[in-house]
């Protein structure tokens, strides 16, 4: 910090008396005086022990949910309200032959429904994000997919709306 004049930012465990851990933001800065010599350090410490309790759970229910998508026999897909692909299980990539990597944030339509539906598709997107109306979510329906090939074939598909971050999300499994 005397060379540099970079201020400390650090996260790290303590021990308290009960022996329980607490986490601890630690930031601090040196102070000079008029000649710019060192004169002491001035900062805080903020217990930050239940941000890093909800990181932690957050990170297990993710390798969770990851360890069961990648598990599903059937293809699970999640996109945004934008039709942009968040989600692509393992099954999918079987189903589908696209890699994980290969489609997420691409637009789903342009990759799985067929051409001829394309349209249909979005006409029943935007109506829902306008209405809240969607006549194919919770049911059993049975369309045409497209394989990254382009050959097509029929499946039975159900799809799941909800409201995670204030913005629709749909799962089709």
């Amino acid at each position: 910090m005397i060379a540099t004049g970079e201020r400390l930012k650090s996260e790290y465990r303590l021990l308290r008396r009960d022996g329980s851990v607490a986490w601890i933001r630690d930031e601090g800065a040196l102070v000079r005086d008029e000649a710019g010599e060192p004169l002491c350090m001035q900062g805080y410490l903020l217990d930050i022990t239940e941000r890093k309790q909800r990181e932690t759970a957050l990170r297990e229910s993710n390798a969770r949910t990851r360890v069961m998508l990648d598990a599903a026999l059937d293809g699970v897909i999640t996109i945004g309200y934008d039709g942009a692909i968040i989600e692509f299980n393992a099954a999918a990539e079987g189903i589908f032959g696209y890699a994980r990597d290969a489609v997420l944030g691409r637009q789903m339509v342009d990759l799985i429904v067929p051409p001829a539906f394309r349209d249909a598709h979005t006409a029943g997107f935007r109506h829902y994000l306008a209405t809240g109306e969607g006549p194919v979510l919770g049911k059993r329906i049975e369309v045409s997919g497209m394989r990254a090939d382009g050959s097509e074939f029929p499946m039975e598909l159900s799809i799941a709306a909800a409201d995670v971050t204030g913005e629709p999300v749909f799962t089709a499994y």
